[in-house]
């Protein structure tokens, strides 16, 4: 069975790779520009239950899928994002999700991870996304879960010593929305990809989509100042290493029930 893979290319895309309703890049009015299909074969519909997990067990780290489930699980037609996305099972916030229902967008730059998240239901973007389209950015790869953006600011530093990092284009949350027709309330999101966080919520559509819950690894304090401008109000610390939830004012569910929720979601631990 085959699935559709975008990720970002590095030639001008002169063509409309989706007849005609793939979105026009803002700043160059080039339609379809810097997106190319990869078709991955991965076997039975059912393949996903014969991968194998080695360094983490399937699913999420501190409970975030099952803090979710427990506070939307009467939502119709749940959606999600997942960025980024990492393996297709481990330290996964969106796995049970799928599990249960839910449809979604999982956005993975690293090329490692896509034959297994291939196996996922969601739809999977291969790219960075950044500030902007078409940022031309170094990028770590090479270590697996922790890679992503390098940056003075960011969990990558600049590297002293060879090899020379690879470059990688950026795209932004807009620009892929719009390509996978995201609803404008999204239930979920999980915000993880090592200190870019700040870089890329700075960008975010906030007029145009609402986020109701957000896991967030390490938010520094500018972007909380940030979120908490748009509606979004710290509910608590999920572990001491940085996870952090968040909800938005819009959610009609009092503070102290979420909190509720959570903690008798994560009795035990």
């Amino acid at each position: 069975m085959q699935y559709l893979l975008l990720v970002p290319s590095f030639y001008e895309q002169t063509g409309n790779l989706f007849g005609g309703n793939f979105p026009k890049d803002r700043e160059h009015n080039n339609p379809g520009r810097g997106f190319h299909p990869v078709h991955i074969y991965y076997g039975p519909v059912d393949a996903i239950k014969n991968l194998k997990t080695s360094k983490f067990d399937a699913g999420s780290q501190v409970d975030q899928d099952k803090i979710i489930l427990a506070l939307l699980q009467s939502t119709p037609s749940p959606y999600f994002i997942d960025l980024a996305a990492n393996d297709a099972l481990e330290l996964s916030n969106t796995l049970q999700l799928e599990a249960n229902g839910w449809r979604g967008l999982c956005i993975e730059p690293n090329p490692i991870y896509w034959f297994r998240l291939a196996h996922r239901k969601c739809d999977i973007v291969g790219a960075f996304v950044g500030e902007y389209d078409l940022q031309l950015v170094d990028v770590s790869l090479d270590n697996k879960e922790l890679g992503g953006i390098i940056g003075n600011d960011m969990d990558n530093k600049p590297r002293k010593s060879k090899p020379s990092p690879e470059k990688r284009y950026t795209v932004s949350l807009l620009t892929v929305f719009k390509a996978f027709n995201v609803p404008k309330t999204i239930d979920y999101m999980s915000l993880d990809i090592e200190g870019a966080e700040k870089l890329v919520m700075d960008y975010f559509p906030f007029d145009e989509y609402i986020i109701k819950f957000l896991t967030i690894e390490r938010p520094k304090p500018e972007l909380q100042a940030l979120l908490k401008s748009h509606g979004y109000k710290f509910v608590q610390l999920l572990i001491y290493w940085g996870e952090t939830l968040w909800v938005h004012e819009s959610v009609q569910m009092s503070m102290e029930d979420i909190q509720a929720i959570v903690a008798k979601t994560r009795k035990g631990r």
